[in-house]
């Protein structure tokens, strides 16, 4: 029997068939299949222990089948899966977690036997993928995998030959039969290792796995057992390469590895005796993993993390991204070049910089890329309802379909568009994400937004006086028309307030809702019996968001519940530092005192108060106790749940505009030397330091010791109690699942 190289070797000699010579050299192959654009940037926010875990199981259990078979059932295989919305870095993934297998020593040592490690890529949108010569030529699914690592292995790294291509000559040499995964497999091992004493540790990686579910012209199917029924193409493609994964496969073990747009697609093929599977964490990237991998850039070209960090528009075009891998990768080449060759120019540069030019660079790159425009126009009634349910975080499931108008499931536009979906609880809700990029492009094609909502996902977005407490203002009117437009008439506080310190008789408190509209007042409230807004026309004060006026006794901003006889008082404090107890209280008696003694005429006198303390400081205590015993009629909104208020989305983008305020790097230098005579000495000796916070400016004055912002790291703070979500809250109410710790798909 002809070993494979043979049979390899006769297929060379039949190139003539193919017209041509297609031999490039090695250097090129590795330089144009190992290094993508995307391997440029250093790997961030990826956690590989539970995923190597599971391959080492894996082999374990292969070695135990080796001698005794029966002790391991197929079900404790596992089959990785790296599934999410395009671009958000599956395949590098699996590139990565293979590099790390490779390195790992304990592996290689606990084995004890050689091994030879073996990467291999079958993409099935853009190498071998499907096509009609698949389901019209006499092969089975053992062939086609066969064929199909055959010409990853030997021939797709070795000549610039199309897998469609290769396939004939082997059709036309009549050689099709000898092509079967297990005689390949067997040969790329002798291959290897000749003397055949080496393991074979194939990480077979089926990229793109989407489009083998959507190639329904496969005939040559196959029964998979006694009077069983067949498996289809798919089911068909991982019974033939995980059966490698048992030790009976003689020196060979391949681990596949599964990624794609269409995760629950996978799940949905899951029987009782099928092999497991294990979907890996790929989410999107934290503001820390994004300065990084700036920081990353920085120190590799020869310049200090200090050169760029001071540049608070570099932080919002990280933002930006939200980190969507592909976005982060779109930006950098805006920022450093398509190669990567002006990363010294830009760091040279970085003060006179045009960044709006950049901000519409990447967002240009990134419609041709996805064609948002394009589908926004096409798709208006539903992009608005995935702006609302990701602006509002409105938990959903993958089944929702989102328009009336529209056939297509949450989870396809997953798959299918530029969203993330997040696991928020264990009952099958997720929370929607789209990048802040992402719905600028929707707010240019739709002009859906409008106030300080739309600006704040314009390039270059600076908050106007009083600008935070509009957009606090702005962004609670928007949740509750949000809720109103899913059918909620009533709701309670915590999920109009998501993600508020407080107690539970006050969270479960339900509100009537009603469309809202944002009024900015003149005057002061409730000093005087008229109300009266900025353009000097009277205003019902109970039919909307109302922002006070400057300098007013009561809150920054308030809501009438006219039913509930409520009236929520919205106070914002851009501390610098940190806040008590004691300092929420104040507001919040300052603000049922002003209710009290307001004019008989405005009808509010016997109305309860509540106050909803927003601080972009820490709170100076412990957290856990507050939550066992929070102050009466008082909810609690802070740096550290921020993002459980705002959502994902919009709580990067408002961190960075409040710390022009609270943080002292982004503050004009005459404000720092007046905190302290020291400083009115020293002014060039200030010059390009960074601070934590306001606190170390004045240390610095008193010790004379430098040091470095880190504006994103998180102030360690005692435990949540268990009685209180992650969020804060015991979340009961039914749009508001309990959120729960799994992972996003």
């Amino acid at each position: 029997m002809a070993t494979l190289k043979e049979k390899l070797a006769e297929v060379e000699d039949a190139r003539e068939l193919l017209g041509n010579s297609y031999e490039v050299t090695k250097q090129q192959v590795i330089a144009s299949f190992v290094r993508t654009h995307s391997e440029y940037i250093p790997l961030q926010g990826r956690d590989f222990i539970q995923d190597l875990t599971t391959i080492k199981n894996n082999i374990t259990n292969s070695s135990t089948y080796e001698w005794k078979p029966a002790t391991v059932a197929k079900t404790e295989y596992k089959i990785l899966v790296a599934g999410g919305t395009a671009g958000i870095g599956k395949t590098r993934y699996g590139r990565e977690l293979f590099k790390k297998l490779k390195q790992d020593v304990n592996l290689q040592e606990s084995i004890e036997k050689p091994i030879d490690f073996v990467y291999i890529l079958l993409d099935f949108s853009n190498g071998v993928q499907l096509d009609a010569g698949d389901s019209e030529l006499p092969i089975v699914i053992e062939i086609l995998v066969g064929l199909q690592i055959a010409y990853a292995f030997f021939i797709g790294s070795n000549y610039d030959v199309a897998f469609p291509t290769f396939r004939q000559t082997v059709q036309l040499l009549n050689l099709m039969s000898r092509f079967n995964s297990d005689t390949v497999i067997t040969g790329i091992r002798q291959h290897l290792s000749p003397s055949g004493d080496r393991l074979l540790c194939l990480f077979l990686h089926i990229d793109e796995f989407q489009n083998i579910f959507e190639f329904p012209d496969w005939k040559a199917d196959k029964k998979i057992g006694k009077d069983s029924k067949p498996k289809g193409i798919f089911k068909g493609i991982l019974y033939e390469v995980a059966q490698f994964m048992l030790g009976k496969s003689n020196l060979r073990f391949v681990q596949p590895f599964l990624s794609g747009t269409a995760p629950q697609d996978i799940a949905w093929q899951k029987e009782p005796t099928m092999y497991s599977f294990e979907f890996v964490n790929c989410s999107l990237l934290t503001m820390q993993a994004r300065i990084n991998i700036m920081n990353h850039f920085a120190t590799t070209s020869g310049f200090s993390e200090k050169t760029w960090d001071l540049e608070e528009r570099m932080y919002f075009l990280l933002c930006d991204t939200g980190g969507l891998p592909r976005a982060i990768q779109c930006l950098l080449e805006c920022c450093f070049g398509n190669k990567y060759d002006r990363t010294e120019y830009f760091f040279k540069n970085i003060d006179s910089l045009n960044y709006d030019d950049i901000h519409n660079n990447m967002a240009r790159d990134l419609d041709t890329m996805y064609g948002i425009t394009e589908w926004a126009f096409t798709n208006k009634e539903l992009v608005e309802v995935i702006i609302a349910r990701c602006l509002a975080i409105i938990p959903s499931r993958r089944s929702d379909l989102l328009s009336d108008n529209h056939s297509e499931t949450l989870e396809s536009l997953e798959r299918d568009q530029h969203l993330v979906l997040t696991d928020y609880s264990e009952d099958g809700h997720v929370l929607i994400t789209v990048p802040p990029i992402f719905i600028d492009i929707y707010i240019r094609a739709l002009r859906s937004l409008t106030g300080t909502l739309k600006k704040s996902f314009l390039p270059g977005w600076v908050m106007e006086w009083n600008g935070f407490e509009l957009f606090v203002a702005e962004y609670v009117a928007f949740r509750i028309n949000a809720l109103i437009r899913l059918g909620h008439k009533t709701v309670a506080l915590k999920n109009i307030f998501r993600g508020a310190y407080g107690s539970t008789t006050l969270l479960d408190k339900k509100v009537e809702l009603r469309n809202t509209t944002v009024k900015q007042l003149r005057n002061k409230f409730p000093m005087t019996a008229s109300v009266i807004d900025q353009q000097s026309e009277k205003v019902d004060f109970k039919s909307g968001m109302i922002v006070n006026g400057d300098k007013a006794p009561f809150a920054d901003s308030f809501i009438v519940f006219e039913k509930s006889k409520l009236i929520v008082g919205i106070q914002n404090k851009l501390r610098k530092g940190s806040f008590e107890e004691s300092d929420m209280w104040e507001e919040h008696e300052k603000n049922v005192t002003a209710i009290k003694n307001a004019p008989a005429g405005l009808c509010i006198n016997n109305y309860t108060v509540i106050t909803v303390f927003i601080s972009s400081a820490n709170f100076k205590g412990n957290i856990a106790d507050y939550c066992k015993k929070p102050l009466k009629d008082c909810l609690m909104i802070y740096r550290h749940n921020f993002e459980d208020f705002f959502g994902h989305v919009l709580s990067c983008r408002a961190a960075v505009q409040i710390s022009r305020e609270c943080n002292p790097n982004f503050t004009p230098p005459d404000h720092v030397y007046n905190l302290d005579p020291w400083f009115q000495g020293y002014p060039n000796d200030i010059d390009g330091m960074t601070f934590s916070l306001y606190t170390d400016v004045i240390d610095l004055a008193n010790s004379n010791k430098k040091r470095r912002l880190d504006y994103y790291d998180e102030v360690p703070q005692s435990p949540i109690p268990e009685t209180v979500s992650a969020e804060g809250i015991p979340l009961t109410d039914s749009i508001y699942p309990t959120q729960s710790s799994s992972s996003s798909v």
